[in-house]
């Protein structure tokens, strides 16, 4: 489920008290919340399986999101992580190291194919 910016609002509507009663007659295995705020990403976890957030050098605000998330066993899909959203920021950054440390927040292993040259 998809958030305009008001995610205590769309949480409240019935889309997601529909996705978990789904779940529980077993429709669905899974669901979850694309929002843009650190409650509205808490309490999609608290009521669902999974929360997209923002999470990359620039941008840390939803960290509790995360952390909430490796606590209760939940799944994050990060929308802005990649290797691209991580550099493009500074030519001086490249493409191992930025995957290097994405993996290592998301606590798995970088790629090894990474290429190594720097941004323009």
């Amino acid at each position: 489920m998809h958030s305009d910016g008001n995610d205590l609002e769309v949480l409240d509507q019935e889309v997601y008290p529909t996705l978990a009663q789904l779940k529980q007659e077993g429709l669905i295995l899974a669901y979850g919340f694309s929002g843009k705020t650190v409650e509205g990403g808490l309490r999609a976890l608290q009521q669902g399986d999974c929360a997209m957030v923002t999470y990359n050098l620039r941008e840390q605000a939803e960290r509790p999101v995360l952390d909430f998330a490796l606590q209760h066993n939940k799944g994050i899909a990060d929308q802005k992580g990649g290797p691209a959203d991580i550099c493009a920021w500074t030519a001086k950054t490249r493409y191992a190291p930025a995957l290097s440390w994405c993996s290592a927040i998301k606590g798995s292993p970088a790629p090894s194919s990474a290429p190594s040259t720097r941004l323009t």
